[in-house]
């Protein structure tokens, strides 16, 4: 989806369960780096914070707080999008 809006000319906002400099997947490190500098990259974890699976939830909630409503596609029974 935000690759598919910035090849469209549209904005996306991305919202990370990682410190702003660390990209998770490491694959996704080239679009991470293309929102920070031109679209906008948010993260609630401070620099140098430890990553852990349990840090998903609190970036769900944040996906929440800033949208008007959230489609998942597809999700595991115990994925994190269930918080949101």
């Amino acid at each position: 989806a935000h690759r598919s809006a910035i090849e469209n000319g549209g904005h996306t906002i991305a919202v990370i369960g990682t410190p702003l400099s660390k990209a998770y997947p490491a694959e996704n490190a080239p679009l991470q780096e293309r929102i920070w500098r031109e679209h906008l990259l948010i993260s609630p974890f401070e620099e140098g914070q430890q990553v852990y699976r349990s840090n998903f939830p609190q970036r769900n909630r944040v996906m929440a707080a800033i949208s008007d409503a959230t489609v998942i596609v597809e999700a595991s029974d115990t994925s994190g999008t269930l918080h949101q």
